[in-house]
């Protein structure tokens, strides 16, 4: 581990990631992984799921795995409660909303606008469906963006176009150059997907926030994820922990990495600390 000092803790609090880390392909929580997160809340270990999906995608794991925690939101724009109420959320403004709508349909690229649970798209196509096998809701779509932006509050926006990745690099350098000091922007769970967040909003800076309200410390905090998304969350937490899966970058920060998500790595990481009873870490 990185800056420790002398006192030992325990684990509190684990933050996971969805996709691509608690989940496996077949979008399941595997039977080992169940098994060790319900062992961890026997212990009385609060479970926060993470995750660039809106609420409506998690329902059905807060339900499976009876979860009465906040979880964290489309990239830590919302906080919500276990029953969906908003806690706490951060919004694009509305002329960045339109700024960013104006770059991506410029460079033919499909344009999703997330409302917490409500998305809205202006094609119907194979590109703006792709998220439904995620757990997300259908889009609702509509003659004009620009009107949605005007009209509801915008808490990411996500430019997807798989089949054209040169497109999207350029994009992203469109967007990094229209969105200083007004968002951030990161790179999606999907080849070919860009999200752009309202900015310093992260899971990381959502997990700070969610903590203070539960009167959890940093240091007893354990955060698991796969890619870009997570780094920040790996950082605001005592032990970050890095899928066999996940990018080089995200590796290159963790403390330890475990198993893939279709090798329950998430049992793996709860096992050797939450469920060992000769665990301890040291505070950072």
């Amino acid at each position: 581990m990185k800056h420790k000092k002398s006192e030992l803790t325990r684990i509190r609090l684990i933050a996971i990631d969805i996709d691509a880390t608690l989940l496996n392909k077949a979008q399941k929580i595997t039977p080992k992984t169940y098994l060790a997160l319900k062992a961890a809340i026997a212990k009385n270990t609060y479970i926060v799921l993470a995750t660039g999906k809106s609420y409506f995608s998690a329902k059905a794991i807060v339900k499976k795995l009876d979860l009465h925690t906040p979880g964290i939101y489309l990239q830590g724009g919302q906080i919500c409660n276990f029953d969906g109420t908003i806690l706490y959320e951060q919004k694009l403004e509305k002329q960045i909303v339109k700024e960013i709508i104006d770059s991506i349909e410029a460079h033919g690229i499909t344009t999703l606008l997330y409302s917490g649970s409500t998305i809205f798209a202006h094609s119907d196509n194979l590109e703006s469906q792709k998220l439904i096998p995620y757990g997300e809701p259908r889009p609702i779509f509509v003659n004009s963006l620009y009107d949605i932006a005007n009209n509801y509050h915008i808490h990411k926006v996500i430019a997807l176009k798989s089949d054209a990745l040169f497109q999207i690099s350029q994009l992203r350098d469109s967007l990094n150059h229209i969105s200083i000091n007004k968002a951030r922007v990161i790179s999606g769970g999907l080849e070919g997907m860009l999200e752009i967040l309202p900015q310093n909003t992260s899971k990381g800076s959502s997990l700070a926030i969610l903590l203070k309200r539960m009167n959890i410390d940093s240091t007893e905090v354990m955060a698991i994820g796969d890619g870009e998304n997570d780094i920040e969350m790996l950082q605001a937490a005592q032990i970050g922990v890095a899928m066999s899966n996940g990018s080089a970058q995200l590796k290159k920060i963790a403390d330890f990495v475990v198993s893939s998500n279709d090798k329950d790595g998430v049992a793996e990481a709860i096992n050797m600390t939450v469920l060992n009873p000769n665990y301890a870490h040291q505070a950072k």
